[in-house]
């Protein structure tokens, strides 16, 4: 009995929550508005996660484990920072057991990068139009 690979997808579908960012929460909901007002589709977030998901393993087929290395980073932070951001640590705890120092920085800093996207994006149009009105 050979069941097609379609079929096997959606009789044998499992859920698996997770905790993200509200910062990349935000901008999945952006991007996936964005789509459907751009296509006039009906896409979903399940379906753009679920396409993401099976893009990154053929990526991963293709270029093997090189891109999922993770870099190093070393950040000094002074005592007073470090006994603040342990205790933020151990308050989401209370909602996310799982939830660490590790993903706090890394939050932080996709939230300062997010940040600073849209200011360094309005400064290099600025430098273009100043360029552009020069000429």
């Amino acid at each position: 009995m050979d069941l097609d690979i379609e079929v096997i997808k959606k009789i044998q579908n499992k859920q698996y929550a997770t905790f993200i960012s509200s910062n990349l929460y935000d901008n999945l909901e952006k991007h996936i508005l964005t789509k459907k007002k751009l296509s006039r589709s009906g896409l979903t977030k399940q379906n753009w996660v679920s396409d993401a998901i099976h893009e990154y393993l053929e990526h991963e087929k293709s270029e093997g484990s090189q891109s999922l290395q993770e870099r190093r980073i070393s950040i000094r932070i002074d005592i007073l920072t470090l006994r603040n951001l342990k205790a933020c640590v151990e308050k989401m705890k209370k909602s996310n057991p799982s939830y660490s120092l590790k993903k706090l920085l890394v939050h932080a800093i996709e939230s300062k990068l997010e940040r600073e996207k849209d200011e360094v994006k309005k400064k290099i149009d600025e430098y273009l139009e100043t360029l552009k009105n020069k000429n």
